[in-house]
């Protein structure tokens, strides 16, 4: 019985692998673009911010858009597989750029790519295991998608010394692993949607949905973008040259607690291994108000990564718990509004050290994330007590 339960099935495999080579053909560019739009470019610092805020604006907007369509037209999988193709048709292009405004629309296009794709492909995953190896499928998906993260870089670095740094040799190659993922899904993924249009459409979210979605966005405003981490490492007397292996080691961490996070879910219930990384958030932005040594900005770091292996996979579990048939609807929801939180956060979060101080801001960061995890405990606490018989969610 216990082999069953950890089988996992061919979509979550193939997703898997999908977007393992998806992550590591982006984490070969994505690396290199601020020195290659600043350095070869001449673009400045302030143009190079509107690029990556227009595009991952237009990547929350669409979010919403596919994932409604992916329920109303019963083609979860198309919208996935066309999301992925134009993120691998704009890859090789960044080769060819030659002004900001080209980067721009490229930049743009490329993340409306993982705007259309991601949704319905979230949606896909929770369609295709059943509850109780839910945890396991999307620990398995984010470990695949991490993994590309840490191999991606690497490979830029190798192929960037071997070209005696020629970043557009780099970003043309960055296409092979990106075709591959839309191979692996065109060919291997299959759709999982059973009913009807008409009961997608009028199933309506199950209570406290709202106050989830509430929640997660009060939390991810706080959630502080890994950029500016890393700048702070830099305050605190982190060589430069060590600060692409302090990543490195983040993301390992990511990916290698993502699988175990979702079965210990699997076992003892989502809320509470949800719990436990969202403390463990709030602790970690509570010390980095009072750090000024390297080490220990280092350690508190690398616990980010612990927080992130525990709490990503699962929070997307936890999303299709509130519907049975509306899940590109929910997917799209939960991650355009957190992902707008999490630009918006970041926004603040700057502001704050750049006009007042570094501590200031991880202050600010702190507060929020403390009242995100209240108010998720107050959630858990009202569907584990609810008399309404949630069927399917988890402990």
């Amino acid at each position: 019985m216990e082999n069953k339960k950890l089988k996992l099935g061919k979509n979550i495999l193939s997703l898997g692998i999908t977007s393992f080579f998806t992550d590591m053909s982006t984490e070969m560019i994505y690396p290199l673009l601020p020195m290659f739009l600043s350095e070869t470019l001449g673009l400045t610092k302030s143009f190079i911010g509107i690029i990556e805020g227009a595009g991952e604006s237009i990547a929350n907007v669409l979010k919403i858009f596919s994932g409604w369509l992916s329920d109303k037209i019963r083609k979860r999988k198309l919208l996935a597989l066309l999301g992925y193709s134009i993120s691998t048709a704009m890859k090789p292009l960044f080769a060819l750029i030659q002004t900001g405004w080209q980067a721009l629309i490229l930049r743009a296009f490329e993340r409306t790519g993982k705007g259309i794709r991601t949704a319905p492909r979230d949606a896909i995953i929770a369609a295709s295991v059943t509850e109780d190896v839910k945890g396991r499928a999307f620990g398995f998906h984010r470990m695949m998608d991490t993994l590309g993260a840490v191999i991606g870089p690497l490979f830029a670095t190798l192929l960037l010394i071997h070209f005696h740094g020629n970043y557009r040799k780099v970003f043309l190659l960055s296409a092979i692993p990106a075709l591959i993922a839309v191979f692996v899904i065109a060919i291997f993924v299959e759709e999982k949607i059973k009913e009807k249009k008409e009961e997608i459409i009028e199933e309506k979210f199950k209570p406290y949905f709202k106050l989830f979605l509430t929640s997660a966005c009060i939390f991810m405003l706080s959630d502080v973008s890994k950029v500016l981490l890393m700048i702070r490492l830099r305050e605190v007397g982190v060589g430069a040259v060590y600060i692409p292996v302090i990543w490195m080691c983040f993301n390992l961490i990511y990916a290698g607690l993502s699988y175990p996070a979702g079965i210990l879910a699997d076992k003892y219930g989502t809320y509470k291994v949800l719990i436990f990384g969202f403390i463990l958030h709030t602790f970690i932005y509570l010390a980095f108000i009072f750090v000024t040594h390297k080490f220990s900005a280092i350690l508190l770091l690398l616990l980010l990564g612990v927080y992130k292996g525990i709490s990503d996979g699962q929070l997307r579990r936890l999303t299709s718990t509130f519907t049975e048939k509306k899940l590109g609807t929910a997917y799209g929801l939960y991650h355009s509004l957190t992902g707008a939180s999490l630009l918006i956060g970041n926004l603040i979060f700057g502001r704050l050290w750049q006009s007042f101080s570094v501590k200031m801001a991880f202050t600010y960061a702190f507060i929020l994330s403390l009242s995100g995890t209240i108010l998720f405990i107050i959630l858990s606490y009202l569907i584990t007590k609810s008399e309404r018989g949630f069927t399917g969610l988890p402990r």
